[in-house]
């Protein structure tokens, strides 16, 4: 008869639920125990990927990165910023070009020949260790410019910042995780209409992602037109959307190297949804510009037209405050949780107007049915 040892970890269930109350450090620990509890336990150290905690890599040495590209498949949560991004996409690039997948035209990624579309690999990386696609991943946490915790140069060469090259990288990464659920993007910077259009086309390709929330700063004069491209390019599973508009002064013109010919590369405009948002339930509508025409409002919430929770717009720059409540509760006749702005939007924008808001709000409520409104 096989020991209870034996037994208990002959059930999946079991393990998972004892590896759901350890930490981290505790599993390591455990695994060091024994070669079974090793291989027991060894992917669950991989389920929770977060390269850096304040401005220490967790990427080491070769060894830890060797180790990765071992358990890239047991990867299910990934929280990233701007280095380790890179780092990683140097290893998925060589990876690809090693197994040959660059030469079928099913290889994950975007559309366009890699040698014209993506940015080549950080050449920093002295030796890049070939990584598997994260294929498991559901859940993607990233911060796509240069983090203010780090004080310092993680890796070894110096990493040439460019908002474009960092975009792209996410991007091509984001269209190798096909079955994420879960993704943030924060502070992703715009430089150019190629840009939102790259990232519109990775976004469409994401049919089962229920949770997205992009922090975007358009560089230029424009903004509507970019939230619009990639609002009607979100695919239609998503439950929730937040889409806060921030604006980065202090990122440097050195940083906006341009590929002006990447338009051309991405063969066209992305696919746009002509599909309501029916699964939507919580919204977060960003700004409303002072050139946005009451027609492209209409056309936005009449994609939401079941939403339930609603983060009120940035209307600092309109003048018809009570026309866009009107266009809301007639779109959105669920419409039960009122927030009065969106928390990032608030803490990031000096030129947020909160009286407008207030205003937008007491419209909104006097247009709502008695008793709708159930929490503001």
């Amino acid at each position: 008869m096989d020991s209870a040892f034996t037994r208990f970890f002959n059930i999946p269930e079991l393990i998972a639920e004892l590896a759901s109350l350890l930490y981290r450090n505790e599993v390591s620990c455990l695994m060091q125990t024994s070669r079974t509890l090793c291989h027991v336990f060894e992917p669950f150290l991989y389920h929770q990927l977060e390269l850096r905690k304040a401005s220490q890599s967790r990427l080491v040495s070769a060894a830890s990165f060797q180790a990765l590209a071992r358990n890239t498949h047991h990867v299910r949560r990934w929280d990233t910023i701007v280095y380790d991004t890179a780092y990683v996409y140097s290893g998925l690039i060589a990876y690809q070009k090693q197994s040959g997948h660059f030469a079928s035209s099913s290889a994950p990624g975007p559309p366009g020949s890699p040698s014209s579309w993506l940015p080549t690999p950080e050449s920093m990386y002295a030796e890049i260790i070939p990584m598997p696609p994260m294929s498991n991943l559901n859940k993607l946490h990233m911060v796509l410019v240069l983090h203010r915790m780090v004080k310092e140069q993680p890796y070894p060469h110096m990493y040439t910042f460019n908002v474009q090259r960092s975009l792209l990288q996410a991007c091509w990464i984001i269209q190798s995780c096909p079955i994420l659920v879960e993704l943030v993007l924060d502070e992703v910077i715009l430089s150019s209409s190629a840009d939102y259009q790259a990232l519109a086309a990775s976004l469409n390709k994401l049919t089962r992602l229920v949770n997205l929330q992009l922090t975007i700063a358009p560089w230029d004069d424009f903004a509507w037109q970019c939230y619009s491209t990639i609002f009607f390019a979100c695919p239609s599973s998503l439950q929730t959307l937040r889409m806060p508009v921030v604006y980065y002064p202090r990122i440097h013109e050195n940083h906006r190297t341009v590929n002006e010919n990447l338009e051309m590369l991405l063969n066209g405009p992305s696919e746009q949804r002509d599909v309501p948002l029916t699964d939507l339930k919580t919204f977060g509508a960003g700004k409303i510009y002072r050139d946005t025409s009451v027609d492209d409002i209409i056309a936005i919430f009449a994609h939401c037209l079941n939403i339930e929770h609603l983060y009120l717009p940035d209307v600092s720059e309109r003048s018809d405050v009570d026309e866009i409540a009107r266009i809301i509760v007639n779109a959105c006749p669920r419409l039960s949780i009122l927030y009065l702005y969106d928390d990032y939007l608030y803490e990031n924008s000096g030129g947020y107007n909160g009286n407008r808001n207030v205003a937008l709000l007491n419209s909104i409520l006097k247009l709502m049915p008695a008793q709708q409104a159930a929490k503001i």
